[in-house]
């Protein structure tokens, strides 16, 4: 047994002194050698670096605090992120992301509502706990602090508005919102602020020349400028269920002027001679109707009715049945037709 053994060693060493020879072997284990030195070296060794992580998330937690114990909100902030600078071994802090940092704001002094000065508490979370913060680009941050509410008011069109962006030639028949009314969310303070609410139609640029539908924004007047000011920052419209939006429809009528002509029925039995009070009547028409006539039919008079001389015919414009989508202007509301008859044997037609 101990010559077996002998035999063996000295075939081991036979391999070793073979390796020692073997120039891919000795690159091979060159490397894995000043690899293990690298890493000595870069985590004992390593300088330290002033590093930078931007944008990291500023946490506003009010768990367990007196802010969710007095049923306070927060409705905003001034800032969301803050950039943090680090110090610390190179291989550390460069592989360092805004995940590795705790951003926090620090509640202890909230007491009331209203706008808060909160100071931030930044720290390095997780494995590097050679890593300290250096600083930060920001100490504090502002957060206003209220008591939820939800309120409904009613909402008005400014129509004055609407017809500015109308073309010439056509006016304004109606403004419908989708809703009558919006629920407000903001806070107590600002929504109690708020005495009307206003619906403020997007149409761009172009000319409205048919009727449409228009998307909407909301905009809340206070009692003063500075109520108004601070209601249209804090406070928001609830949104429509399912996806919906507010809007505003908007109907736009065409304005045409038609001369009005008579029709007679039965025999002619004489010379008539049809005269008006009015040259033309002004009528509205939907743009969204069909309505290409050249004059309009006011009265019809059947020629057994008249009477020789003159014969007034006062027609009511409400009485006159129009197409679908068509309507007379204000103010005019009666046109008065008279008819000069004298009988004889002339056969007339209609006028």
């Amino acid at each position: 047994m101990p010559e077996q053994k002998k035999s063996a060693d000295k075939k081991l060493l036979r391999k070793l002194a073979d390796l020692k020879q073997d120039k891919r072997f000795l690159f091979l284990f060159s490397l894995i050698i000043a690899f293990f030195v690298w890493v000595v070296v870069a985590m004992y060794a390593s300088p330290e670096e002033v590093y930078t992580i931007y944008n990291v998330p500023i946490t506003v937690d009010t768990t367990d605090t007196v802010v969710s114990q007095k049923g306070y909100t927060n409705f905003w902030q001034s800032d969301t992120t803050v950039d943090v600078t680090v110090t610390g071994p190179r291989y550390q802090v460069t592989n360092l992301t805004a995940d590795d940092i705790l951003a926090e704001a620090r509640l202890g002094n909230v007491s009331s509502t209203g706008v808060s000065s909160l100071p931030l508490r930044v720290s390095v979370i997780g494995e590097p706990v050679d890593v300290e913060v250096s600083n930060i680009s920001k100490t504090t941050i502002q957060v206003y602090f209220d008591v939820l509410r939800e309120k409904a008011f009613n909402v008005t069109v400014n129509e004055d508005l609407i017809k500015t962006h109308i073309a010439d030639g056509y006016v304004l028949r109606e403004a419908a919102l989708s809703v009558a009314a919006v629920t407000l969310t903001g806070p107590a303070t600002e929504v109690d602020k708020i005495v009307s609410v206003s619906a403020d139609p997007d149409f761009g640029t172009d000319a409205l020349y048919k009727s449409t539908s228009v998307p909407v924004t909301f905009s809340f007047s206070g009692e003063s400028s500075a109520d108004t000011v601070s209601a249209n920052k804090y406070v928001t419209v609830s949104e429509l269920m399912n996806n919906q939006e507010y809007s505003l429809r908007v109907g736009i009528d065409r304005q045409v002027s038609l001369p009005p002509y008579v029709v007679f029925s039965g025999t002619p039995a004489g010379k008539v001679n049809v005269s008006f009070d009015a040259e033309n009547v002004a009528l509205l028409v939907d743009t969204d109707a069909t309505f290409d006539a050249q004059r309009l039919q006011l009265l019809t008079v059947d020629y057994a009715d008249l009477t020789q001389g003159t014969n007034e015919f006062n027609v009511k414009l409400e009485d006159v049945t129009l197409p679908r989508g068509v309507r007379f202007a204000a103010p005019q509301s009666s046109v008065t037709v008279t008819v000069a008859y004298e009988p004889d044997t002339t056969t007339d037609a209609s006028q």
